[in-house]
């Protein structure tokens, strides 16, 4: 089953990797880095839209077995959520020391 899941992605990866290969030779990294995290965080901004939704009619409809998925799936989401956050600030130190150490030389 988690392979039917997981199937979609990987098909649209094996067809946009060489449209995104092309892309990145005609304009470079960072244009497409820019245009893909704007993408996610639309997508983040959407799912957490449709979280919240759905978590609070499961709490109105009054089935515990549907509140305790919806609450899960949402505390997941705010997880994954959190360390993507982490992980792009820690880039972005990163990327500003190695700046500065350049300058430095």
């Amino acid at each position: 089953m988690s392979g039917l899941v997981m199937m979609p992605s990987g098909i649209a990866m094996g067809i946009l990797n060489p449209v995104a290969g092309k892309m990145y030779d005609r304009i470079g990294g960072r244009p497409l880095a820019l245009l893909g995290f704007a993408i996610m965080t639309s997508a983040a901004v959407l799912l957490v839209t449709i979280m919240n939704t759905h978590t609070a009619a499961a709490m109105r409809t009054g089935v515990p077995e549907a509140a305790a998925s919806a609450i899960g799936v949402r505390a997941s989401f705010r997880t994954v959520a959190i360390v993507c956050a982490v992980c792009l600030v820690a880039s972005l130190f990163i990327r500003d020391r190695g700046r500065r150490l350049g300058q430095q030389r």
